[in-house]
């Protein structure tokens, strides 16, 4: 027959056991808790950038429908002298998707306005090339930018501070104004424009 103080030293060693073990298993569940919303979170950051970059390909695929639409002896076509040609609208397009995310990516600009301007750009292929340039230079730097770095702030041209996301919708809605702007072009050369991707 075991000793009483054998038998309380035997059973303080159960329940200190048991006390551990319940920790154990406490602490478990609790880091599982805790790590679950940081992968929900990194899985969240990552949809964010899928959506943008399937956003800005849809656009780009879109806005080469419209430049393949017209023929190239109406890329001077202005509907009224004071606006741009369709090439012209095009190239400012092109411009802005560097101009707008170029600093959001920590990139320099490939292009000066001025120079895409120009009338070596204006050829359909140069066009195409330039504008096709211009997208890839924002879908690439989506890929590669991390996700926390869409809510650190940048500087605009004119020393406006924002956010990069900000930023990066600002060329977004830019893009989709402009190339909106050409279905009057094609409309008024007896071209219907492309059909919404959507």
């Amino acid at each position: 027959m075991s000793h009483p103080s054998t038998l309380r030293l035997r059973t303080l060693i159960c329940v200190s056991c048991l006390i551990a073990l319940q920790s154990a298993v406490v602490a478990q569940n609790s880091a599982v808790a805790t790590a679950a919303p940081v992968a929900t979170a990194d899985k969240q950051s990552s949809q964010r950038i899928a959506i943008m970059i399937a956003q800005w390909s849809r656009a780009k695929n879109w806005t080469l429908e419209y430049i393949a639409k017209m023929p190239e002896e109406n890329f001077g076509f202005k509907p009224v002298p004071e606006v741009r040609s369709f090439a012209e609208q095009m190239l400012h397009l092109a411009y802005w998707n560097f101009g707008f995310t170029a600093k959001s990516f920590n990139r320099p600009l490939p292009y000066k306005e001025a120079d895409l301007m120009k009338d070596d750009f204006k050829s359909k292929a140069r066009l195409t090339k330039v504008v096709t340039e211009s997208y890839d230079f924002v879908i690439s730097g989506l890929k590669q930018i991390p996700d926390e770095q869409l809510e650190q702030e940048t500087t605009t041209g004119s020393g406006q501070t924002i956010r990069r996301i900000e930023r990066l919708n600002d060329a977004y809605e830019h893009q989709t104004h402009h190339r909106g702007q050409t279905v009057v072009y094609l409309r008024l050369k007896g071209i219907e424009p492309p059909v919404e991707p959507f």
